[in-house]
């Protein structure tokens, strides 16, 4: 799977090869560009899976961000640093 950010555009996330999609996704010379392929390590193949994903934080604002790797213990530190986040932000 495969997925972009661009602060034109947003999250635009697929599965299968990103080449064949590119030619038709519109692109601003200036902006912000995140990209991020995915082989599964952890989970299904799908949209939902792919990356960047976008982190809310109340009304404060968000994050976009990517990983490597699979974080096996994602459920114990988001229930540990929600909060942090939360006020922080």
């Amino acid at each position: 799977s495969w997925g972009l950010y661009s602060s034109y555009n947003g999250i635009l996330k697929d599965v299968g090869p990103m080449c064949e999609n590119l030619s038709h996704i519109p692109f601003h010379e200036d902006g912000i560009l995140i990209g991020h392929t995915r082989a599964a390590s952890h989970g299904d193949v799908s949209k939902d899976n792919a990356h960047p994903f976008k982190l809310k934080a109340d009304t404060k604002g968000e994050i976009i961000g990517a990983h490597n790797g699979h974080i096996s213990n994602y459920a114990d530190m988001d229930k540990k640093y929600q909060e942090m986040l939360l006020r922080t932000l």
